[in-house]
């Protein structure tokens, strides 16, 4: 910059500036340099005055003006007009705790100044992040520290900046390269980062607050997953734990609102307060509060997405506090997902470069920490240009996703989620904002709603499993110790709850009304359980109800009658899901990408063609460093290709002399004697030692 360019800037910041001073002078107050002046007395630092602000619906009116502090930070601070009419001390308190300084004396000449300047420039408030409407009914999209949308008019978040969660560091470029290279070919990386890109969307598809939580054993990558989700938006404090309070949590769901709340360690709240925060979280209303003045404060609101991890279900925690009983409402709110694939590396499809998953999961936990913030924002810059198409795909979209799962309501609810996910995905791909392939987002999803489902044990309504399960343990635990036979009255039964009668797939128990009322079926409502298991089988009926007519020593007696099917369960049903081969839970078509996509396989962002898994040409894969397909074959994921028998699968790579070859073990002495053959036997293996350390 030449001298006269630089003197004409200045000279164009002192006109500004002048300006400035000239706007906010009038009467006895003069603004300048060094401060606000009543007659030639001192009255308080200088300030700018950004306009008058409001909410979107008109109230909360206050006078927004920006300092710099004696170190030079600045500050943006709401004056409500409200405290303009109390006491002056309570406002310069406030102002002089941010580093405004204020004459003591003169309090009432700043309290006069602020009331009586006339000010054009309008802002509208919010008091949350995310979707708001306000004037000539513009949305916006709105992060603590920038306002997205078209509206003319400026936005601010009219909350504590100390608190926000967000932040950014890095470039996109530089995140997509670091954690977004990391997912792609992992199935729950994908889902967890396609879950944080999907809060945004939630407004647009007018659909509630929900969620995932990642269960699994402790060491299996959970938390890796929440990491990369929580990079999409801020830094690694993003990434919070479950221990609070219902209240506490409420408080965290208002600044993450339209975004993604990261919640990690689902074992360390308590369970009472996990009841309430479950239902409040995705339902997204907060408590109903009292003002001083008596009259209703307008609750907290918030509409999130959660993705959280945890040892132990949402339903097995709830249920730590005295028996109490998760509703089917909570559970197809915040969906429950294995956090193992099937492979030999918990929540991970491959290890990576390092043959490794703890390697993998730590170079997720250093490349959030490296670049965090700006995948989240890029992707609303994006939304905020075609809200109404982007709006309409979506909702076609998940539309789509649910065609095969059936007539259920809790279970279609459960896919429109994932549907919504899997559309985030495959959006943030079509946008450039993630590297992995298209396609991975919406088969991840898939995959996670075929693990849900198989956990769950059925397409069928949650209560109904929830009261079959019921009567089964009870008949487990009880069916001979507490059940008389009918054809041996001498028998005598303790505590007794009913009779048995019949052998084998005969079997009967007669189960007494007020046992069935008061222990089989507490919690649960006893005419819908009678009706599930008699719908399902599992109650032989009379003809006028769910009582039959038994005769027992002579008497007449109603008494339900449970068959023998209440132990075999439900066609199809499963105690507990089988994550290897979970995909035989749903109807044909369901999985639709499973052909399309080898998960086992490690890629890099380039688009390919993987039809049934073939790829003509040698690609080789960044993480991997060895070709990812070859000759028509595609990399396991689980090792590297033998170089004995020529087939990919669990290899390893076995020292032998000068030669380091990777070997499944079934062909290690094979090639031995081959290469011994080859080299007249001059090298002593230590392959048996090598893999003694590999496998350390």
């Amino acid at each position: 910059m030449t001298a006269s360019s630089s003197n004409d800037e200045l000279d164009r910041l002192t006109v500004q500036l002048d300006a400035l001073h000239e706007r906010m002078s009038f009467g006895p107050y003069r603004m300048t340099t060094t401060g606000l002046l009543h007659e030639e007395d001192v009255v308080c630092g200088p300030f700018e005055i950004l306009g008058r602000a409001r909410d979107p619906n008109g109230d909360e009116w206050a006078r927004w003006i920006r300092f710099k502090d004696a170190d030079h930070r600045l500050h943006q601070v709401p004056i409500r007009d409200a405290d303009l009419h109390g006491d002056p001390r309570a406002l310069a308190s406030t102002l002089a705790r941010q580093g405004l300084m204020i004459i003591t004396k003169h309090r009432g000449h700043l309290v006069n100044y602020l009331n009586a300047l006339e000010v054009d420039q309008r802002i509208t408030t919010v008091s949350r992040t995310g979707w708001h409407t306000i004037a000539a009914g513009k949305q916006v999209f709105q992060l603590p520290n920038k306002s997205y949308g078209t509206s003319q008019e400026m936005v601010l978040l009219n909350a504590d900046a100390t608190s926000s969660p967000y932040g950014e560091r890095g470039s996109l470029e530089q995140w997509r390269q670091g954690v977004g290279r990391l997912c792609c070919g992992q199935r729950l990386a994908v889902l967890a980062v396609s879950t944080a890109f999907a809060g945004p969307l939630l407004e647009l598809v007018n659909q509630d607050g929900g969620g995932i939580h990642f269960r699994g054993a402790s060491s299996t990558g959970k938390t890796s997953l929440a990491r990369a989700a929580a990079s999409v938006w801020g830094p690694p404090s993003y990434l919070r734990s479950w221990r609070s309070t219902a209240n506490g949590l409420e408080a965290i769901a208002a600044l993450t609102t339209d975004t993604a709340l990261v919640l990690d360690e689902l074992g360390v709240i308590d369970a009472r307060e996990l009841h309430a925060a479950s239902y409040q979280l995705a339902t997204g209303s907060g408590k109903g509060r009292a003002r001083r003045d008596g009259s209703m404060r307008a609750p907290a609101a918030w509409r999130i997405m959660v993705i959280s991890t945890g040892e132990v279900s949402i339903a097995s925690k709830v249920e730590e506090d005295r028996g109490r009983r998760t509703k089917a409402g909570q559970e197809i709110r915040i969906l429950d997902i294995p956090a193992d694939v099937g492979t030999e590396y918990g929540a991970f499809d491959s290890p990576g470069s390092q043959r490794n998953a703890a390697h993998l999961a730590d170079a997720i936990r250093i490349a959030a920490a490296e670049s965090y913030g700006v995948a989240g924002p890029a992707f609303i810059s994006e939304i905020v240009k075609d809200i109404d198409s982007i709006s309409r795909q979506a909702a076609q979209a998940i539309e789509s996703f649910i065609t095969t799962t059936g007539n259920d309501g809790q279970v279609n609810r459960a896919a429109q989620r994932l549907g919504l996910i899997a559309f985030a995905g495959e959006l943030a791909c079509r946008l450039g904002i993630v590297p992995w392939r298209k396609g991975e987002a919406t088969a991840a999803a898939e995959f996670a709603l075929a693990q849900w489902l198989a956990a769950r044990g059925g397409r069928g309504a949650a209560e109904i499993f929830s009261a079959i399960r019921q009567v089964r343990l009870f008949i487990e635990k009880h069916g001979v110790a507490r059940f008389q036979p009918v054809d041996n009255m001498a028998t005598m039964v303790m505590n007794r709850a009913g009779w048995r009668q019949g052998h084998g797939e005969q079997q009967e128990w007669l189960i007494l009304p007020e046992v069935w009322k008061s222990e089989i079926c507490a919690g649960l409502e006893p005419g819908i359980v009678a009706k599930a298991l008699a719908d399902h089988g599992m109650l032989a009926k009379a003809s006028d109800g769910y009582q039959k007519n038994h005769r027992i020593e002579g008497r007449q007696m109603r008494l339900y009658t449970i068959t023998a099917r209440i132990l075999a369960g439900l066609d199809g049903e499963n105690g507990v899901a089988d994550v290897a081969g979970v995909e035989s839970g749903l109807p044909e078509g369901a999985i639709k990408a499973k052909n399309a996509i080898d998960f086992n396989v490690v890629t890099d962002a380039t688009p390919a063609t993987p039809q049934n898994h073939k790829a003509t040409d040698i690609h080789v894969d960044p993480l991997l460093e060895k070709p990812a397909a070859e000759s028509g074959e595609a990399v396991s994921g689980r090792g590297n290709k033998c170089e004995y028998c020529g087939e990919f699968g669990n290899t390893l790579e076995c020292g032998y002399g000068s030669a380091t070859p990777w070997l499944h073990d079934k062909c290690q002495d094979a090639w031995r004697a081959a290469y011994d053959k080859q080299t007249d036997g001059l090298d002593i293996p230590d392959f048996l030692d090598r893999r003694a350390e590999l496998s350390a």
